[in-house]
């Protein structure tokens, strides 16, 4: 059976959904400008403050740096956050590999039989894995 397309299919999903990262990012970025609408009520409004702001005719808009406590608001929300939004994407991709394993393995007529072969290599992959454990492991 042709799988192409279910594989282009999967690795489009995981494309698409994992990216809570880069959209956290994107939402929290310190040195991004403030963009508001461009009124004389406003204008008046940074002026009293004493805001810099560079208008943009075109698009009648105004851009305005953040403030040091709306750019402190975005390290801490990048800081805080992005750990949960990494282990998301990545539970979203072992998500999708593990459907796409399953759909491969019923593809295939059902459980996947085991020989000798695939046993030697699980077990090389189960010490390897231990070993690593005991290497990460503080020294006394």
């Amino acid at each position: 059976m042709n799988h192409l397309p279910l594989n282009f299919l999967l690795v489009a999903c995981a494309l698409l959904t994992s990216c809570a990262t880069s959209t956290l990012w994107e939402q929290t970025d310190p040195h991004e400008l403030l963009v508001l609408k461009r009124t004389p009520e406003e204008e008046t409004r940074l002026r009293a403050k004493g805001l810099l702001y560079r208008v943009d005719v075109e698009r009648n808009a105004l851009y305005v740096q953040k403030s040091k406590l709306r750019k402190t608001h975005d390290y801490l929300i990048r800081f805080f956050a992005t750990p949960v939004t990494v282990a998301h994407d990545a539970a979203v991709a072992g998500a999708i590999v593990g459907a796409a394993a399953y759909v491969h393995g019923i593809n295939r007529g059902g459980d996947v039989k085991k020989d000798a072969a695939q046993d030697a290599e699980m077990d090389r992959l189960y010490h390897l894995m231990r070993d690593l454990e005991d290497s990460a492991k503080p020294r006394k």
